[in-house]
């Protein structure tokens, strides 16, 4: 895998969510799944989604250099 935890970031992938509980698996293994020659990291910013999708992307967060910030209210 291309993205290592620590380090330096060559690129910051942000990718908003708000009750994307149907996509954000797929969106996740598309960006996961980019062969590419620089580390990435992957920055969430959850906007209080009331479906799983903080769950989602939960599940996501120890697979990568991931950062998820949430707006819960």
């Amino acid at each position: 895998m291309n993205n290592v935890k620590g380090g330096k970031t060559d690129l910051s992938i942000i990718v908003p969510v708000f009750n994307h509980e149907q996509y954000i698996s797929r969106c996740f293994d598309s960006i996961l799944g980019q062969k590419t020659g620089f580390v990435y990291e992957i920055i969430v910013g959850d906007d209080g989604s009331k479906d799983r999708s903080k769950e989602i992307i939960e599940e996501y967060i120890d697979s990568c250099k991931f950062q998820a910030l949430s707006n819960s209210k």
